[in-house]
C-alpha cells in the first residue's frame, strides 16, 4: 500500500484518494465484497472497476496525470524498471516469509533461507544497476 501511496503523491493525485482502514483477515469484514481475494491494496475506479496489486494501480494512476511518467514508455526503459521492481518485490516477499517463518517455533533451522534468497536478489538487482559486485556471490549466509 505504501507504493501506491508514494505514487499517487508523486502524481499529484493523493488528494483523488481516499483511503479505507480495514481487516482483511476478519472474515464478515466489508472488503471481502470489494476484493475477494482480501489483499491489500485494492483501488476501485470512479467507473466502480476494481483494479488489485500495487504494481497494477501505480500503472494506472500513472495514465491519470499529466506530468512525465513514473514507469517509463520507451520500452527498453520500462522493461528495466519492471525488472528492477520485480526484484525489489522478491526482497520485500523475502522479508516477509523471513519474518514469518522468524515467530515459529524452529527460527534457527529457518533463518538463513530467506536472507540468503533476499542476498542473491540483491546480488542481481546490483549488477542491473551499477554492473559490478565487489564480493563473489554467496552460496550460504551465515547469521549470528
Amino acid at each position: 500500500m505504501n507504493r501506491v501511496v508514494r505514487h499517487a503523491i508523486e502524481c499529484g493525485l493523493d488528494d483523488r484518494i481516499e483511503a479505507v482502514t480495514t481487516n482483511v483477515r476478519a472474515p464478515d469484514s466489508d472488503y471481502h465484497r470489494v476484493n475477494p481475494l482480501a489483499k491489500v491494496p485494492a483501488l476501485v475506479r470512479d467507473d466502480g472497476r476494481l483494479l488489485i496489486d500495487s504494481p497494477v494501480i501505480c500503472e494506472y494512476l500513472d495514465t491519470l496525470h499529466d506530468g512525465p511518467r513514473l514507469v517509463p514508455s520507451d520500452p527498453e526503459a520500462r522493461f528495466a524498471a519492471l525488472h528492477l521492481q520485480a526484484l525489489a518485490d522478491g526482497i520485500v516477499d523475502a522479508a516477509i516469509l523471513y519474518q514469518n517463518e522468524r515467530t515459529r517455533r524452529d527460527v534457527a533451522a529457518v533463518r538463513a533461507r530467506p536472507t540468503l534468497f533476499a542476498y542473491q536478489l540483491l546480488y542481481q538487482l546490483v549488477p542491473a544497476t551499477s554492473g559490478r559486485l565487489a564480493t563473489p556471490r554467496p552460496s550460504t549466509v551465515t547469521i549470528p
